[in-house]
């Protein structure tokens, strides 16, 4: 074999050899282009939410009740964790009394100068488990508003009905029989089953001033004011 002949023999050679080598070295890059999808998830849709339905919101998200604020009063706490409201100091426990239904309410109170603040709650069993029915809500929150009413031996001059932090509210007001000066203004709530009633007595200034106002403003239940807003009947 000639020189030129060998030294062809031998190219062709090299080059056969090296091809699968190339090849080696190219296919590790061609294989993220196959499996993008690894590092890509699809979001899930809210099962809970219609799509286009827009999602509601509180109701009366503001102010805050936890900062409310008024000079010499402070937030109590229940110790249950059941609500907070302002206070001038530690409130008296009254212990209980019992409405319609068998709904056996716990109270505390403390008396000012003009008048006397009072939280009282129980849990209404008549309204069940969730979820609740907001006729039900509204039937329940008027049976023991006026049940409340009758035992102060008020009656009511004003009503106001509406959804407020999440809840059914009530915001009522009225004269107390035998007593030409002493007035009563009374909010109430049903977060759940639970029943709250917060009220003042007093004479009709002081049920209408701004102490007073502060003292409604600042209730609160925890965990509730996040709830959508309620349907109020």
């Amino acid at each position: 074999m000639s020189g030129k002949l060998l030294a062809r023999v031998v190219a062709v050679s090299a080059v056969s050899i090296c091809l699968p080598t190339i090849a080696q070295t190219e296919s590790p890059n061609r294989v993220p282009k196959q499996t993008p999808g690894i590092f890509v998830q699809t979001p899930r849709k809210n099962l809970t939410q219609k799509d286009g339905a827009p999602m509601q919101k509180p109701d009366s998200p503001a102010p805050n009740p936890s900062a409310v604020t008024y000079p010499g009063m402070t937030r109590y706490v229940d110790l249950k964790g059941y609500f907070s409201v302002l206070m001038r100091g530690t409130p008296d426990k009254d212990g209980q009394f019992e409405l319609v239904d068998n709904a056996k309410y716990s109270s505390v109170s403390e008396n000012d100068k003009q008048g006397k603040r009072s939280v009282s709650y129980a849990d209404v069993l008549a309204m069940g488990k969730s979820p609740y029915d907001s006729k039900k809500q509204s039937a329940v929150i008027q049976q023991q508003t006026q049940a409340y009413i009758e035992k102060i031996h008020g009656k009511m001059n004003s009503l106001k009905a509406h959804a407020k932090y999440g809840y059914q509210f009530r915001d009522i007001s009225g004269r107390i029989d035998g007593s030409p000066e002493n007035r009563f203004r009374l909010n109430a709530y049903l977060s759940g089953n639970r029943m709250f009633i917060v009220a003042v007595e007093g004479k009709e200034d002081w049920v209408k001033s701004a102490q007073a106002d502060a003292f409604f403003n600042s209730f609160e239940v925890p965990g509730a004011t996040a709830v959508p807003k309620l349907n109020v009947q």
